[in-house]
């Protein structure tokens, strides 16, 4: 709120009488923000059956002079088998001192191609309201297990049958590689 002062000045029999105003405002709320950095949001199934791991980092800054201690939970559709780590699993910052985090989620290689709601909530010990941070992660199916094509430089070729020499005919076949195929 705010609160008028009366400033009194006095020299001998002299006074002079100010009228101040002064604004009283509640300290700032200590606060922190989260963000999320992620390179895409699409993992693809692989066709070794093994487990897909997706890794992405958090960042938490100190606002208002937030000093704590920081901690995630996380949602997953039930059902989708994906599970979230983090390292570490709780992170303390100050003013000038801001956190990192690495989240892994390991999704398993038998989830169905689609999208998936990932919700990662920081709560900051202290702080009422926590920060909830939410993206799509988009599966999608195993790429086509690598294959060749093989192709002649002709499909028909003719020679004269001699009955003295061996004959010979040339053609020339390209290999072409096929969703990655190497070998």
């Amino acid at each position: 709120g705010t609160t008028s002062l009366t400033v009194v000045a006095t020299s001998g029999s002299l006074v002079k009488k100010l009228t101040y105003a002064l604004s009283i405002q509640a300290p700032p709320e200590f606060n922190f923000n989260f963000t999320l950095s992620r390179n895409g949001n699409t993992v693809s199934k692989n066709t070794t059956g093994t487990n897909i791991t997706d890794t992405f980092t958090g960042t938490l800054e100190s606002l208002n002079q937030y000093n704590g201690n920081v901690t995630f939970s996380y949602s997953v559709p039930t059902g989708s088998g994906i599970v979230i780590t983090s390292n570490p699993s709780s992170v303390s910052i100050s003013p000038g001192n801001n956190g990192t985090v690495t989240f892994t989620l390991t999704i398993p290689n038998s989830i169905s191609a689609g999208q998936y709601l990932i919700s990662i909530t920081a709560t900051a010990s202290g702080i009422n309201t926590p920060k909830v941070r939410q993206y799509t992660l988009s599966v999608q199916n195993a790429p086509s297990v690598g294959s060749f094509s093989f192709e002649l430089d002709s499909s028909s070729g003719s020679i004269n049958k001699s009955a003295s020499t061996n004959v010979t005919h040339t053609f020339v076949g390209n290999f072409v590689s096929l969703n990655q195929f190497n070998g």
